[in-house]
């Protein structure tokens, strides 16, 4: 078995229905707030450190949505429902 990494993501939504998205420094393109888990870091936990770097707004998680994988890359992806 290869190696993978294994990252959180948030999808915020707010009381008007938008969604909060975040724009990458290195490519300009807009995505949900999400990265690598540190060692021993919980997928939850990871997902809002995530948002909070990434955006500094604190959010609550809900639920999970998914889990995704990305074998070329060797990436397992938890997304998250946040509020």
């Amino acid at each position: 078995m290869g190696t993978f990494s294994v990252s959180a993501a948030t999808v915020t939504v707010d009381d008007d229905g938008r969604v909060l998205m975040m724009r990458r420094a290195d490519s300009g393109e807009w995505q949900i707030p999400g990265g690598v888990l540190e060692p021993g870091e919980q997928p939850t936990q990871g997902a809002v450190r995530e948002t909070l770097e990434e955006t500094g707004v604190l959010v609550d998680v809900i639920r999970c949505t998914g889990v995704y994988t990305h074998t070329v890359r060797g990436i397992v992806a938890f997304v998250f429902l946040a509020l």
